[in-house]
């Protein structure tokens, strides 16, 4: 049977509740990462285009609306090296050269045969018939 006694027969059974609790209430926490690794390799002499890259990685995740984590992955192009320069150097007579020569614009003219849509459509289909 539930009812409203004095506070001091609520001490002979047990404590009495504290008026006021403290709620947990979980802090923000901020995405932490490492420092960059080195700069990857550039490989090749080729036309195509090297790129260098590096990686950091997520060390602490964020939680309760902390900050985001920023990019996790760096890429640069790689700045061509001597060895590629002094091959591009030595076989620069073997590049072949062009140049493009614009003339004057011609008179717009209509093609002397047309040929709709329809009459190729109906060849088409007498030849797999």
């Amino acid at each position: 049977v539930h009812r409203i006694v004095d506070d001091d027969n609520c001490f002979t059974v047990a404590r009495k509740p504290d008026p006021v609790r403290f709620c947990h209430i979980p802090k923000p926490q901020d995405c932490v990462v490492s420092q960059f690794s080195s700069w990857s390799l550039c490989d090749g002499c080729g036309d195509d285009v090297n790129n260098q890259t590096r990686v950091r990685v997520v060390i602490v995740a964020p939680m309760n609306g902390g900050k985001p984590c920023p990019e996790l992955t760096e890429m640069r192009p790689c700045n061509p090296r001597m060895e590629c320069l002094k091959k591009t150097s030595e076989n620069i007579s073997d590049i072949p050269r062009y140049k493009l020569k614009v003339g004057e614009w011609r008179r717009c003219e209509a093609p002397t045969s047309m040929v709709s849509a329809d009459t190729i459509e109906s060849r088409v289909i007498s030849h797999l018939g």
